[in-house]
């Protein structure tokens, strides 16, 4: 049973700042602040906004897991949005932005296979943003998180490497996802995790790369359709 929670905030603090969490389709926007805000566990909650075409739900969790190599990181943490289409709704489009203003850190594109990241070093912190590109997307049917139809057919090609579902910004990261049908749920995520960089400089970058069943460990008390009051 979750309970009321009181940060509406679809954000992910970092000692460099904040990163800000939004995603948008037509006339459709979810971002800070969320209309609702919920408690699933001491280090989870959800977020949500309720429109008349869909529901965004926004569950943000620890995502801190063991590391090959001995590497450790200070913080990691994992966003996933959960959209519920009420009807036939647009692309949209999932962004992972530092909060408005001069980005607190310099760096750039850091991707790897089946993974969109972008690296931030400042002094001794090192912060990573990620995100599924298209490969890392189809890997989710194959954990058990279904993907809509239209979503289905993006990655159901021969070469993955030739779709692109992510955008670099200076800023952060964003994604463009096709339409939903209604009736269709489509989700997607993003982890931020930040490190000592004099003491394990890549361990943000594998710390971001979630495998697609923690997500699933993330909803584990929050399925399509549960009833959640405050």
């Amino acid at each position: 049973m979750t309970e009321p929670a009181d940060n509406l905030s679809a954000a992910i603090h970092t000692p460099l700042g904040a990163v800000e969490l939004s995603a948008s389709t037509q006339r459709i926007r979810a971002g800070s602040p969320a209309e609702h805000a919920f408690r699933i566990d001491d280090r989870t909650r959800l977020l949500r906004w309720d429109a008349a075409s869909a529901r965004a739900d926004l569950v943000i969790g620890s995502c801190i897991r063991e590391l090959r190599d001995g590497m450790a990181v200070q913080g990691c943490v994992a966003a996933v949005w959960r959209i519920h289409a009420k009807g036939p709704i647009g692309e949209w489009t999932f962004d992972a932005r530092w909060a408005p203003g001069p980005v607190p850190a310099e760096g750039g594109p850091s991707s790897g296979q089946g993974l969109v990241a972008s690296t931030w070093y400042h002094g001794p912190t090192v912060v990573s943003v990620g995100a599924p590109d298209a490969e890392g997307l189809a890997n989710y049917e194959r954990a058990g998180l279904s993907l809509p139809i239209t979503w289905q057919a993006l990655v159901g090609v021969d070469d993955l490497s030739q779709v692109f579902i992510e955008e670099y910004l200076p800023d952060g990261l964003r994604l463009r996802l096709p339409e939903l049908r209604s009736g269709e749920v489509g989700q997607v995520h993003f982890a931020v995790a930040w490190a000592d960089a004099a003491a394990h400089e890549d361990a943000s970058w594998f710390a971001i790369d979630v495998p697609p069943r923690h997500l699933l460990g993330l909803f584990a008390h929050e399925q399509p359709g549960t009833s959640v009051t405050g």
